[in-house]
């Protein structure tokens, strides 16, 4: 994370929570966000110096007009138009962190020898909720290599259920054994 996207997110968000706007940008930050990451090219040219900036922020607007807050839409103007577009992927990250924060949302990951069941994965947010106390929210992948069992990082912390990890404790205490 760049110390200029960090900047210019936490001021996209303190606008936001002056304004009481958060709940209506942050679900537009998400898109714009997933959108500038599917498209680097986009991002790249709406930093190129070599493109007049008249075009790069006509792009902006044709892109995103009437479809995004006016607010937010401002707020990418102005970082093409002060050369700090290349900063846009790592402050809309800060953004969603700091919104994450305020609205008490823990995020992680959760990593499965097979794929999860929706009832599978409700279980396991609502069991991290109770243990962590915020509102837990996910993203899953799959690694046969864990053989069972399910391991889960959210904010930093490690909880690990596999069944690798088991196996490890019981080596562990094996070999703790003096016969």
């Amino acid at each position: 994370m760049s110390k200029a996207g960090a900047e210019y997110g936490g001021a996209l968000f303190e606008l936001a929570v002056e304004e009481g706007l958060t709940e209506r940008l942050t679900p537009e930050v998400e898109e714009v966000a997933r959108i500038l990451s599917e498209n680097p090219g986009y991002v790249r040219l709406l930093a190129c110096p070599t493109v007049p900036v008249g075009e790069r922020l006509a792009a902006l607007r044709e892109a995103f007009e009437g479809k995004i807050h006016a607010r937010l839409l401002s707020f990418l103007l102005l970082m093409t138009e002060n050369r700090r577009a290349a900063y846009l992927p790592d402050a809309l990250i800060e953004y969603r962190r700091l919104f994450w924060e305020y609205a008490g949302i823990a995020t992680g990951r959760a990593e499965s020898a097979v794929p999860l069941t929706d009832g599978q994965k409700e279980r396991l947010t609502a069991a991290l909720s109770r243990r962590i106390g915020k509102r837990v929210e996910l993203t899953y992948t799959v690694d046969p290599a864990l053989l069972g069992g399910v391991r889960v990082t959210v904010d930093g912390r490690l909880f690990d259920g596999t069944v690798s990890e088991k196996l490890a404790g019981i080596r562990e205490e094996f070999s703790a054994l003096t016969l």
